[in-house]
Formats: C-alpha cells, sequence, structure tokens
C-alpha cells in the first residue's frame, strides 16, 4: 500500500513528477483517491479479507461503534491484528491507520455508492457551502426508502446503517470534499 501510494504520488500525479517540488499532503490525499478509485490489486486482496466471517467479527462492532470488546473472539482478534487491519491503540482496538480507516468502508459499500442516485449539488447552497439541514432530510427520506433492502445486502449487519449513511456521504463527496471516518465510541461520520 505504502508503495503503491509512493509511486502515484510520485510518477502519476503530474505535480509529483516535478523533482523540484516536495510532495505535499494534498497530492497523497489525490494519490489515495486515485488508488481508491481504481480498485488496485491489493485493494481487492483487502476486499477478499473483509469477507472472512473471523475478519468480519472483528471489525464490524469496531465499524458499528460497539464498546464491547471483550466480547471479540482472541483468535480472531489475533488474526486481524497479523494482517494488520487493526492496532492497538491507547490500549483499545483500533482500525490500523488512516489510510484502513477510509479504505475499508468504501470497500464494503463500493456497489452500494455506486447505485445511489442522489447529486451533490442537491444539498449545496448557493454560496456553495453545504447545508447541512437539507442533507439530514435528504438522507433520512433516502434511508426509509432504501434501507431494508440494502442493508439485507451488507456482510456487515450491525454495522450496516453507519455504513448506509457513509455510502450516501460517499457519493456526494465525490462532487469535491471528503468524509472524515471515526470508529468506536459512537462517533459518526463528518462530512465537509
Amino acid at each position: 500500500m505504502v508503495n503503491a501510494l509512493g509511486y502515484e504520488s510520485c510518477f502519476e500525479l503530474p505535480a509529483g513528477r516535478d523533482r523540484r517540488q516536495p510532495i505535499t499532503a494534498e497530492q497523497l490525499d489525490e494519490a489515495k483517491e486515485a488508488l481508491i478509485l481504481r480498485r488496485e490489486t491489493h485493494l481487492d486482496h483487502l476486499a477478499d479479507k473483509l469477507r472472512e466471517p473471523r475478519v468480519r467479527r472483528v471489525i464490524e462492532p469496531i465499524l458499528a461503534g460497539e464498546t464491547a470488546p471483550e466480547l471479540l473472539p482472541l483468535d480472531d482478534v489475533d488474526y486481524v491484528l497479523d494482517l494488520g487491519l487493526l492496532d492497538r491503540i491507547d490500549g483499545q482496538l483500533a482500525i490500523a491507520n488512516a489510510m484502513y480507516r477510509e479504505i475499508i468502508p468504501r470497500q464494503l459499500t463500493y456497489s452500494t455508492t455506486l447505485t445511489i442516485s442522489q447529486e451533490p449539488a442537491w444539498y449545496l447552497r448557493p454560496d456553495g457551502r453545504l447545508d447541512d439541514d437539507k442533507l439530514l432530510v435528504g438522507f433520512q427520506e433516502f434511508f426509509h426508502e432504501h434501507f431494508e433492502h440494502w442493508l439485507r445486502r451488507f456482510d456487515y449487519q450491525e454495522a450496516g446503517p453507519r455504513l448506509l449513511m457513509q455510502a450516501f456521504l460517499q457519493r456526494l463527496v465525490n462532487g469535491g470534499g471528503r468524509v472524515e471516518r471515526e470508529y468506536g465510541l459512537g462517533a459518526a461520520p463528518i462530512c465537509w
């Protein structure tokens, strides 16, 4: 993953090819997005691992914001730690890094994001800023209309509502912006 990100930043992006300029955080974000959108081979491997029941048993409660890690099967926890998907951060299990915090929900909701017909312009104010109230009402209507059908398709049933919200937000920010994803302790994604 690191090599692919470095290659994309330094050789594929036009700004990265200018050796007189340092690679910026914005270029790394652009490289990350390009890798995710192209669904590179290593991301397909990650998606395959996420379908394994022993990985799902550990990752799903984290995505759902549950806070009872003592109920997780220890062998499964060790396996997911060995895969590098999770890490112990401040004594608690957490998604291992910022890349995986972004990639895991997007991998799990990829086909769902493609089928969402919402348009970013529907939720913008005349000054171009996001209309939070209109967005929340739009998501509520969207959720009530589609949740039963889509949630049945999710392998991660307990995290389904949260993943559906993230898919909805991701579809909207593909027009510009980003979704900040937080997991655990009931945290919700933030869109800006």
